[in-house]
């Protein structure tokens, strides 16, 4: 099914566990173009997946979902309210070494013209690319391996969480496996 997608706003925080700290970013990614294409597409993929899971907060009293409400309540406040969000990612992803350092995108995004909360975790995946190694005689260029690649625009990603901004009490999270 081909969906309207528009991102509105949209950060990204880096979560790499091997380098200690997350790297929280201070100020918004720019969203136009090919990044709006690549996050929409993200966001269309887990939209029509077939295993697309709905889910629901397990209590009232869950941190996750009083960050999710006060973004729904305050998009004032996007950037300060999607570094405690990464920062509680980065907090769970280190006491569980199995769980694959990420990108982590948080936005705001118009679907089919409703509004709706994304946090798309767009783990590292390892590939190859060239190096140019320039030196006074020339250049001797080589292959490497990159270990944080993102995720392709056609890959699907492993894990993320989409929230209907007009979301009533028991609201429900379209989560991609």
């Amino acid at each position: 099914m081909e969906h309207s997608i528009s991102i509105k706003r949209a950060v990204l925080h880096v979560l790499d566990v091997n380098s200690g700290i997350p790297a929280i970013s201070k100020g918004e990614l720019e969203v136009t173009g090919d990044m709006e294409s690549y996050l929409a597409r993200h966001i269309g993929r887990v939209l029509d997946d077939p295993n697309t899971k709905c889910a629901v907060f397990s209590s009232e009293d869950n941190n996750m979902r009083y960050l999710c409400n006060m973004l729904k309540d305050s998009e004032d406040d996007f950037l300060p309210i999607t570094a405690d969000i990464a920062d509680r990612f980065f907090s769970f992803m280190q006491k569980n070494p199995d769980i694959p350092s990420a990108d982590l995108v948080c936005c705001i995004a118009e679907i089919d013209g409703a509004a709706w909360l994304g946090i798309l975790k767009l783990n590292y995946k390892a590939g190859y690319t060239h190096w140019v190694n320039n030196f006074d005689e020339g250049c001797i260029n080589t292959i490497i391996r990159q270990q944080t690649l993102l995720p392709q625009e056609g890959q699907k990603l492993d894990e993320c969480a989409l929230r209907r901004a007009s979301w009533r009490r028991r609201s429900r999270f379209l989560t991609g496996s």
